[in-house]
């Protein structure tokens, strides 16, 4: 089992169907829970979070295991904020940011631990980069806690989109938008569609328009935590819900470190 050198998908994890309208216009399918997830902002608490319950039944997928590794080290850069002592970050995206588990429920602690005031995290079920660019939602989140950090985990919404370059004035509208204040953007994790035309090529295309056009925002490539398989295909290591899309608690942690250890971390 070897590091991927440039990451591919390989593990099959079905998603919402597509409607023939977003087939004819490119645009992604949502991939996001049932309507009723608020995703409201929150304050760090000291109170226990309640455990996740994933949405959907199991259809059969044989998630990642610890004999997956957990990817290759990731980098090691100057932290993005020296001290986080007092500060107040904001965690803002679609449904993969985790409501009140995975990922958020992860980095909070880690936030938590190294003295932040608050860190409020606000998951937009169904989000995608047009919504954050045109709504005024996440402009008024910035406004509403002045952060001194932002979180963006954004893009599974618009994942498959076969034309990922006609989204670029809508990312680089989103990163305008937090003017000077440091900030993260989080790539979503691997997912496909089977029978899904090109769905892991337009994935590939897409996390590289991310990349290319999320500057100055520093950029997570979560691709780097996918591993190599004997038989040359790739697995995630990042195991997911039953909903065979969102992380489980343990997913997120494992995403979560590798995004700490890469932009938080003192050298």
């Amino acid at each position: 089992m070897r590091a991927l050198e440039r990451p591919r998908l390989g593990v099959v994890l079905p998603v919402l169907a597509v409607t023939a309208a977003l087939a004819c216009t490119g645009a992604a399918p949502s991939i996001d829970p049932e309507p009723g997830h608020d995703g409201s902002a929150r304050e760090v608490s000291s109170a226990p979070t309640p455990a996740f319950e994933p949405p959907l039944e199991d259809a059969g997928l044989v998630l990642s295991d610890d004999s997956l590794g957990h990817g290759p080290e990731p980098t090691r850069r100057a932290p993005l904020l020296a001290d986080l002592g007092g500060k107040v970050v904001v965690h803002a995206g679609d449904s993969m940011v985790g409501g009140q588990a995975g990922l958020t429920r992860a980095l909070e602690a880690r936030f938590k631990e190294a003295g932040v005031k608050a860190y409020k995290s606000d998951s937009w079920v169904s989000a995608n980069l047009s919504m954050f660019h045109q709504q005024p939602r996440f402009g008024d989140l910035l406004k509403k806690h002045e952060p001194d950090l932002v979180i963006l985990t954004l893009g599974a919404n618009d994942s498959f989109t076969s034309a990922p370059e006609q989204l670029v004035s809508h990312v680089k509208a989103i990163v305008a938008r937090i003017g000077s204040t440091p900030c993260l953007w989080i790539s979503p994790p691997a997912f496909t569609k089977a029978g899904f035309p090109h769905a892991a090529e337009n994935f590939q295309k897409f996390v590289d328009m991310l990349r290319d056009h999320t500057a100055p925002c520093r950029f997570f490539d979560t691709r780097s935590l996918e591993i190599e398989q004997p038989d040359g295909g790739t697995a995630t290591s990042i195991p997911r819900a039953k909903d065979r899309i969102h992380p489980t608690d343990k997913g997120g942690a494992i995403w979560a470190d590798a995004v700490w250890n890469e932009h938080f971390a003192a050298r």
